[in-house]
């Protein structure tokens, strides 16, 4: 799995613009074959700052969207509002204590207690 970080700095003036044209977006990028999660996030400083965080099922899948007429469509369209130079880094997950991942393994625990407690 890859996991993709973008920071983007808005014009604080464009930031509703910018919001409605990736609010637009989600859908599309979210159902392009690969993408498993999608997030859009506001630095909590107020300097209009936004950090996306989406999870890839391979650099390939990556790279084809990142290669797709739709991420240069929407990229074409996000460029001016930034007022600064954004920066991407492709990542994998070294450690995950993600909620899903404990939620999942004290689920597989509780069945096989489930199963065990069943079979007295």
């Amino acid at each position: 799995m890859i996991v993709r970080l973008v920071c983007m700095k808005v014009n604080p003036e464009k930031f509703e613009e910018f919001r409605a044209i990736y609010e637009g977006a989600c859908d599309r990028i979210r159902a392009f074959p690969g993408c498993m999660f999608l997030q859009l996030l506001l630095d909590t400083d107020g300097e209009h700052n936004l950090y996306t965080i989406s999870h890839w099922r391979s650099a390939e899948d990556l790279d084809a969207y990142r290669h797709s007429s739709f991420f240069r469509g929407i990229w074409e369209r996000l460029k001016p509002l930034f007022r600064d130079k954004p920066w991407a880094q492709s990542t994998t997950v070294l450690i995950d204590s993600s909620e899903t991942k404990r939620a999942a393994k004290f689920a597989a625990r509780d069945h096989r207690l489930a199963q065990d407690f069943g079979s007295l």
